[in-house]
């Protein structure tokens, strides 16, 4: 057996099934850090106006649209596909609906801590370029 699998109680596994995920306190939590993350844009923006250049604005927000408005849609359309993936296996068998239950928890996680740890680093790298404007004046 690899120890590297990844298994799921199947409580836990059944639970995802027929559930609505955007209800789920991961999507609430993932919704509210990058909120977070575009008010520290917003913040060190405004306090830095007058610091910020033309191509240092658009850039970032090019950014932001690269690592927090794409992640978000993309994980929007990976729920919606788990909510569809729940309706379909309804009147599979039990052991075909835990095999899919598994996948679906384990595609759940991942795109989760992907999107959590791009909002964690592009926070951080707003707070530096704050930072870098805060020491130019």
């Amino acid at each position: 057996m690899n120890s590297n699998r990844i298994y799921f109680d199947d409580d836990d596994a059944q639970k995802l099934l027929g559930r609505n995920h955007f209800r789920s306190l991961a999507f609430v939590v993932i919704t509210l850090e990058g909120l977070l993350t575009l008010g520290i844009e917003a913040f060190v923006f405004l306090r830095y106006w007058d610091k910020v250049t033309g191509v240092m604005f658009s850039t970032t927000l090019l950014l932001t649209s690269a690592f927090v408005v794409v992640p978000y849609l993309r994980l929007i359309r990976t729920y919606d596909e788990l909510n569809v993936n729940s309706v379909v296996c309804k009147d599979w068998d039990e052991e075909h609906r835990s095999v899919l239950a598994n996948s679906m928890m384990i595609a759940k996680s991942a795109a989760e801590f992907g999107i959590s740890s791009t909002y964690a680093m592009f926070s951080l790298a707003l707070v530096h370029i704050g930072y870098g404007l805060h020491l130019k004046s």
